[in-house]
């Protein structure tokens, strides 16, 4: 087993959710112990964390996966 930190379109109500973790176990929800800004970029959406401490929220989740998907 694995545990899995996600963020953006993994999480869930987001587009990736219930293609890749729709079966796994939800293990809980946190948040960093400093802020770090999340920007969306980019033509798909993607969601970047910057290493500028201090500004923003950045909330991940975390599950337990059985097995990795290539």
């Amino acid at each position: 087993m694995h545990q899995v930190f996600v963020y953006g379109t993994l999480k869930f109500g987001f587009a990736n959710h219930d293609k890749m973790l729709k079966e796994e176990r939800f293990l809980g929800s946190y948040v960093t112990i400093d802020q770090y800004p999340l920007v969306i970029t980019g033509p798909w959406n993607s969601p970047v964390m910057f290493p500028e401490p201090g500004i923003g929220d950045f909330a991940p989740i975390i599950f337990i996966i059985d097995s990795v998907r290539t």
